[in-house]
């Protein structure tokens, strides 16, 4: 596992499952009260690609707010250089 900090961002990176996944993330402090944050999951064998990205932050009134969107995209492949004809 690779797992790096700075002063307001960390970043994360892990290969399991036999080497077959790779997840990688990252969390950025924007100001005292809000975060955001995105991970991306690939799967090597099905070529499936999973990102997820978030935010959270607290209001004036303490409430806490956090919003999040997933995206899932399957099979994927990349055409080597010069195939796009």
């Amino acid at each position: 596992m690779f797992y790096l900090t700075f002063t307001d961002l960390t970043v994360s990176a892990v290969i399991s499952d036999q080497l077959s996944t790779i997840k990688a993330g990252a969390a950025l402090k924007i100001d005292k009260d809000t975060t955001a944050a995105a991970e991306a999951i690939y799967k090597l064998n099905g070529g499936d690609l999973k990102l997820a990205a978030g935010i959270a932050t607290k209001l004036d009134n303490g409430h806490a707010v956090r919003g999040t969107s997933l995206f899932l995209f399957t099979s994927l492949f990349v055409l080597p250089y010069g195939q796009c004809d």
